[in-house]
């Protein structure tokens, strides 16, 4: 029961059915690539037709979020976080808010609103995408960073506890949980939020490249990599103690 009142919470939520749909979209396009040389032309051809209905659908669910992600940078300028945090946050929400909008025109372009050439227009909004993904791998690197300064002052706090306390330690050292020095890849993963959203931007990172010719990857590489970052937004939704604060 807990599992299926997961699942009603999870649809209940745009942001939910979004993941949802953007994971559906990259299986097929990479499914699409991985039968292309094996599969008949009626089964890639129904793979790239789920891809761009599931893609249009999220066009459709994403209009007006480019005012979620406007007020979203006015609340980070006035929060009471370090200048250097808060300038990233910032970055990060303008970019995507212009992003959602140059997103909302593609749309509007394919169903013949505005006369604009929509592939034009979806390479503007990838640029404005890779601006706000480079925001977010430098506000992880300097997560990162905080955790491996960190390490040093628990690893002397271990120490002085078994100087102190040296038959405790030594109960400790001979368990499982001995974390007197821990490594530096322990440490990195034991702060799920950002190992989460590190992975996801770094999986990210590699659509708009691709979308803006940067990169010319196989439609199958850029499949996964939309797969692994999908998942890893669904995994935030699904469980907010996942999510990175403040965002």
């Amino acid at each position: 029961m807990e599992f299926a009142a997961s699942v009603v919470k999870l649809n209940s939520q745009t942001a939910g059915r979004d993941k949802l749909c953007r994971l559906v979209q990259y299986t097929a396009k990479f499914l699409k690539w991985h039968w292309s040389q094996t599969a008949d032309k009626s089964l890639i051809q129904k793979c790239l037709n789920v891809e761009n209905s599931f893609a249009n659908a999220r066009k459709v669910m994403r209009l007006g979020k480019s005012i979620d992600m406007i007020l979203s940078a006015v609340g980070n300028i006035k929060s009471q976080n370090d200048e250097a945090l808060k300038l990233l946050l910032v970055v990060a929400k303008l970019s995507q808010a212009l992003y959602f909008i140059m997103d909302h025109m593609v749309l509007a372009s394919r169903l013949g609103l505005i006369q604009r050439d929509a592939v034009s227009l979806n390479k503007t909004a990838s640029k404005f995408w890779l601006i706000a993904i480079c925001a977010g791998l430098i506000r992880n690197a300097r997560d990162i960073l905080r955790i491996l300064r960190a390490a040093p002052r628990q690893r002397q706090l271990k120490y002085s506890e078994a100087q102190e306390y040296p038959r405790r330690t030594e109960v400790t050292m001979s368990g499982p949980g001995y974390v007197l020095s821990p490594s530096v890849i322990s440490n990195i993963a034991a702060d799920r939020p950002v190992v989460v959203d590190t992975v996801k931007n770094i999986a990210d990172l590699f659509l708009p490249l691709s979308t803006l010719g940067i990169i010319q990857p196989a439609d199958g590489f850029v499949g996964l990599m939309g797969i692994i970052s999908s998942y890893m937004g669904l995994l935030t939704v699904w469980d907010s103690s996942l999510k990175l604060t403040p965002s």
